[in-house]
């Protein structure tokens, strides 16, 4: 989950690097779907004065600017015990790892889930809480959380309907605003909806994108062309492609001049077999 969406990162690398040596290297493209919500112009106008994001200024989701919305609401679907939905926000900024020299975030992005009922929320450390905090300068720009139903519970979760909120912080460079920024419900095609504001954007993330990876996606065996459907139907939840590359890791994270769209998935096969 903390793989980059915009930059090509350590595991893409490599598979790059066999690709370029004869190799055919497969992945599975995803199971979530569109589940995305994507702002190429974000504003982060509204000063909140309340509980965890005090002091941060929040994203309105509308990216109209006809209303003012700091939260994004998302309907999750009962849990079984031992699954998990994840939250995944990255934004427009270089990443560290996999680009040597690179300056990483300048940026500080806190993510904060509200509504929650009967779940565990966790960032990716596994700590117990339900606000990221703001990042630091100069690290990976990506935020996590992940809202679970523990293995040992005696049954699924409620259906949750929860708001995602992005605050930006002030840190030493100031409140520097990202030009891009994407919210991604990681959901292994349990039937999470973004309830507003949905854009259904891209959700293969990291190595599937790879130049020299072939990602696979999903389509039921019985709307094939084999069965008579002619194009076959995708899955409606085998993951779409479409994240730009802004940024290119072997010159320490420098912007692209003219980002790299690559068409993914490269392969669709049946599934229900």
């Amino acid at each position: 989950f903390d793989e980059p969406y915009f930059q090509d990162g350590i595991v893409a690398q490599a598979i790059d690097t066999v690709e370029g040596n004869g190799v055919a290297y497969f992945s599975a493209a995803g199971n979530d779907g569109t589940l995305t919500y994507q702002n190429t112009a974000p504003s982060f106008a509204t000063l909140s004065t309340s509980a965890a994001n005090a002091g941060e200024h929040l994203l309105n989701f509308d990216t109209t600017g006809a209303t003012i919305t700091t939260s994004l609401l998302v309907t999750v679907p009962p849990i079984p015990p031992g699954d998990l939905v994840v939250v995944v926000v990255q934004w427009d900024q270089p990443y560290v790892t996999g680009a040597p020299g690179s300056p990483g975030a300048t940026s500080s992005i806190d993510l904060c889930v509200t509504g929650a009922s009967g779940v565990t929320i966790t960032d990716y450390d596994g700590n117990l809480l339900s606000c990221t905090g703001p990042n630091a300068v100069g690290v990976d720009p990506y935020q996590i959380l992940i809202i679970s139903n523990p293995a040992n519970a005696k049954g699924n979760s409620a259906q949750q309907s929860l708001n995602l909120i992005v605050g930006l912080a002030a840190n030493a460079n100031g409140t520097a605003v990202p030009g891009r920024i994407l919210v991604s419900v990681k959901d292994d095609g349990l039937g999470s909806t973004i309830d507003a504001f949905w854009s259904g954007g891209p959700t293969i993330q990291g190595h599937p994108g790879a130049a020299g990876a072939a990602a696979v996606g999903a389509a039921f065996y019985f709307n094939t062309p084999q069965c008579g459907t002619s194009p076959a139907t995708l899955e409606s939840y085998s993951s779409a492609g479409g994240a730009p590359i802004l940024f290119n890791a072997q010159a320490a994270g420098a912007r692209y001049a003219t980002p790299i769209v690559r068409q993914k998935p490269d392969f669709v096969g049946p599934d229900g077999g």
